[in-house]
């Protein structure tokens, strides 16, 4: 009976054990299937935030129309220092940088000029530009690509100082014909300044410029820029970087009004605006084999920078004038290409096209010699590394090339059977003096062997008493006097053909 009972009361523990067993499973599973429902939940909820985080992103920078941007990496890192400003810093991207302080006197000084110290007119007209500059300070925050960590008051100083250095320097240098300018009294201040005002990260955007240069305009003497608009002075400013005269220049009104800053207002007066643009196909040719394929390449004068032509075997480009700083001035504006999709690639296309043009120092001093390319540097072959670098890391899939019609025209003209044969010919056998002069003596040797031959040819006939001599004596009268030899043979020819037309028919030289 003990044994039966103590077997029962294990049994029931065991039972007991199990049972809490699967409690302790259910609740555990229980938990877990919570947890992973809560988890689930929380995952969803945070990628909902986030694409509605991105997808107000997105509207801000199609609504914001964002142009000043910061050089992407990849670009920059094959010359960092194209894209910073070397004297003076504009706008929030280099503000307070260290080695830029010396030159922030000039700004203050532009702004004593421009509304000077005192009391009455000068304090209003302050407060007056102040006051505007306020007025659009959350407009100029939005042009930036980045977000810009300076305060209100600080931002709006900013802007004072740099829009107030650039007006007064650009009234200034229109009274002196843009040569001098007292503000920058060094020789080499108005280059250097010139190179820094065009890069991409050190613009402020245009409505700032111009709210500045309007207040300015009303309470200054007409005499001082009134007339002129602050873009044709930014085109007079930077037309040293590819000059041109100034009557093939549109008016401002001929541009699109919706310029960003000083860069796209000069991007836009060497573009061609609204003109066809398609994919570009290969251009396999350097200028020294488009000079064996018998194309010629000649300078073309009274015209926009960027304006290249290809009529009747010559290649026309207009004069490219190439210093220190034209590789920062080309990798900007490639750069603002490159973030803003509104502007067309027209400088990129360029570029690419000149980069297949130039593949040693030749093509450079052929191009030179011509007077398309005319350069400060210390060597062709500086030139010809400068070019090439130009395109590297650039992205460019030629679907918008205003050159496409050139590019075709070039590949077509030296597809041609005769011009390729006349390539191949001065490649293998004229390359240069001595290879041509061993060609021409080759060619001697061989016309007087054959001229030897049919004289001996003859002499053994006349031996043998023969009356016809055959096809040597036509080929010695045609070595003799080519000119004689041809008209017999053509003669010939042509009672041959005669004589197959017309069988019946007596040969006129036949008696009747």
């Amino acid at each position: 009976m003990m044994r039966n009972k103590s077997a029962s009361l294990h049994f029931i523990n065991f039972s007991r054990s199990i049972i809490y067993v699967r409690q302790l499973c259910s609740q555990s599973l229980l938990a877990e299937a919570q947890h992973y429902v809560t988890s689930r939940k929380n995952l969803s909820v945070s990628i909902e935030e986030n694409m509605k985080t991105m997808q107000q992103q997105q509207f801000s920078l199609q609504t914001n129309k964002i142009s000043i941007y910061r050089v992407p990496a990849k670009l920059r890192k094959i010359d960092p220092k194209a894209y910073e400003p070397r004297f003076i810093s504009i706008g929030p991207y280099h503000h307070g940088i260290a080695n830029l302080q010396a030159s922030e006197k000039l700004k203050w000084l532009s702004l004593n000029r421009l509304v000077g110290v005192g009391k009455g007119p000068r304090v209003e007209e302050l407060d007056k530009l102040v006051t505007v500059l306020e007025d659009v300070e959350q407009e100029a925050r939005k042009c930036y690509s980045e977000d810009v960590k300076l305060s209100r008051d600080e931002f709006v100083k900013m802007m004072l100082l740099d829009g107030c250095f650039i007006v007064e320097l650009f009234r200034e240098l229109e009274e002196n014909n843009f040569a001098s300018s007292s503000l920058l009294s060094k020789r080499w201040m108005l280059p250097v300044v010139r190179r820094d005002l065009i890069t991409l990260e050190n613009q402020l955007p245009l409505i700032v410029l111009k709210k500045i240069f309007d207040v300015i305009t009303i309470t200054k003497s007409p005499s001082r820029g009134a007339n002129t608009p602050l873009e044709e002075l930014a085109l007079d400013f930077f037309d040293p970087l590819m000059p041109r005269e100034k009557n093939l220049r549109k008016p401002i009104n001929g541009y699109d009004q919706n310029f960003q800053h000083l860069l796209d207002v000069f991007h836009s007066s060497i573009t061609h605006g609204e003109v066809e643009r398609r994919k570009e196909p290969h251009m396999y040719r350097s200028v020294t084999e488009l000079k064996e394929a018998g194309i010629k390449v000649r300078v073309l004068r009274n015209t926009q920078p960027l304006e290249l032509r290809f009529e009747r075997g010559k290649l026309r480009i207009p004069s490219l004038l190439i210093d220190n700083h034209t590789g920062s001035f080309f990798r900007n504006i490639v750069a603002y290409e490159q973030c803003h999709h509104d502007c067309k690639p027209d400088m990129t296309a360029y570029l690419f096209f000149l980069d297949k043009l130039i593949n040693s120092t030749e093509d450079v001093g052929l191009l030179h010699y011509e007077g398309v390319i005319q350069h400060s540097l210390g060597s062709n072959k500086q030139v010809a590394k400068l070019v090439n670098n130009l395109c590297l890391e650039v992205e460019y899939d030629g679907q918008e090339s205003y050159l496409y019609e050139v590019v075709e025209c070039l590949n077509s003209y030296s597809a041609r059977r005769l011009i390729k044969a006349k390539t191949r010919l001065k490649h293998d056998y004229f390359t240069n003096l001595w290879v041509g002069l061993s060609t021409l003596v080759a060619l001697l040797l061989l016309y007087l062997t054959l001229l030897q031959t049919s004289c001996d040819a003859i002499k053994a006939q006349e031996k043998e008493n023969k009356e016809k001599m055959g096809s040597w004596v036509g080929l010695n009268m045609f070595l003799l006097n080519p000119f004689e030899g041809c008209k017999k043979l053509m003669s010939s020819a042509s009672r041959c053909i005669n004589r197959v037309i017309n069988p019946a028919d007596p040969s006129p030289d036949s008696p009747l």
